[in-house]
């Protein structure tokens, strides 16, 4: 069937584009981060740690990122425009379909320093072309500005191009470890409900188009339930290694509140080497999943509610004669719950819960001194 001239169909694939990418840095959240969609340009993450803006540029086709093509002068006019809200931003990125190569001028412009840049730009501007309308007010409507705002905009800005095109932005995004919970037959659907959930945000949020760590969290997690592998044993890697330098950790705070009550040197040594298998554990299988990182929260919270109530029955049987031998009788009780689940994660490990246990009383969440 030949397309009707008010087709729109390429300009919507444009658009989801767009929200894919919307939902690739949703999957990366962390906690106090937020998103805002075509609020402060097509994306903005607001982070504690490195705040970015983004402009979006979808080619359906190869498409080469010219000397004076509009992708970059637009955005970078608008950037210019905004500086002050600007400020805000660690770094200014231009993603796109878009390659270059050695006739642009933005060939190699993530290497660049800042002088580099501005006289970059400057001189493309110097000579006049027939055809440059478009161009030209970019072009003028950047360099009028003052220029020592042009030269800290244009120190921010990055290229992240040659990126995957919408058709194979769905392979990409399945790469994501959050899929590892997925069943495969389920991977379009969690997809496809989880980019549902972020495209009804302005309708939820009265025309604020922001996505929030703890609501794309519950979101999420609400949605893996549904389409997740029923559940899986927590990765056995370290189960079996040690730390190479168990003294090493005779300083931290959860050593040293064992050593206060008297207990053995082996119980000291398991300590830390349930700490370190924990730790790895998490590095290795966790660390680059908000998903899985928040049932953890939520599991050290529980076990740490549950910790402090098992404390005050045993604080009221100890006297003040015996008080170190209750804490050790509570240390060993604790030592010897059983491990519960969290997440997806069941059966859970006795090494991971206690490593688990000792970084609640490395951050102050708990003392086994019962006398204190």
């Amino acid at each position: 069937m030949e397309r009707q001239k008010n087709d729109d169909t390429k300009t919507k694939l444009g658009d989801l584009f767009h929200y894919l990418i919307v939902m690739e840095h949703c999957l990366d959240l962390k906690p106090g981060d937020t998103i805002y969609v075509e609020t402060f340009g097509d994306i903005s993450i607001e982070s504690s740690g490195s705040s970015v803006n983004m402009e979006i540029k979808n080619h359906l086709k190869k498409h080469n990122l010219s000397s004076r093509h509009g992708d970059f002068w637009n955005s970078l006019k608008n950037w210019v425009t905004y500086h002050e809200q600007m400020d805000n931003y660690k770094k200014l990125l231009l993603v796109s379909t878009s390659v270059t190569d050695s006739k642009s001028i933005f060939n190699t412009w993530n290497e660049l320093n800042e002088d580099e840049r501005y006289t970059l730009l400057k001189n493309e501007g110097q000579q006049i072309k027939k055809k440059e309308s478009g161009f030209r007010e970019w072009y003028t409507g950047i360099f009028l500005k003052d220029e020592k705002i042009v030269r800290k905009i244009i120190a921010k800005v990055e290229l992240q191009l040659n990126e995957v095109n919408v058709m194979k932005r769905k392979a990409k995004i399945k790469q994501h470890s959050i899929f590892k919970l997925i069943e495969d037959q389920h991977a379009d659907s969690f997809i496809y409900e989880l980019l549902g959930s972020i495209l009804m945000k302005p309708a939820e949020n009265d025309g604020t188009w922001e996505i929030t760590y703890d609501q794309f969290k519950k979101h999420a997690t609400d949605i893996r339930d549904k389409h997740s592998k029923q559940t899986r044993p927590l990765p056995s890697t370290f189960s079996k290694d040690k730390p190479k330098n168990v003294k090493g950790y005779m300083n931290r705070k959860f050593v040293k509140q064992i050593l206060e009550i008297e207990c053995d040197t082996e119980d000291v040594e398991e300590a830390v080497v349930s700490y370190w298998r924990m730790n790895q554990t998490c590095m290795m299988h966790f660390d680059n999943d908000p998903i899985y990182m928040n049932d953890i929260y939520g599991y050290k919270s529980d076990l740490n509610t549950r910790l402090l109530r098992m404390r005050k029955l045993s604080k009221k049987k100890c006297s003040t004669d015996d008080h170190c031998e209750k804490s050790q009788d509570f240390f060993q009780e604790v030592m010897l719950l059983e491990a519960m689940p969290f997440g997806s994660i069941n059966p859970n490990r006795d090494f991971f819960q206690q490593g688990i246990v000792h970084s609640i009383v490395d951050d102050g969440g708990l003392t086994w001194n019962l006398k204190k």
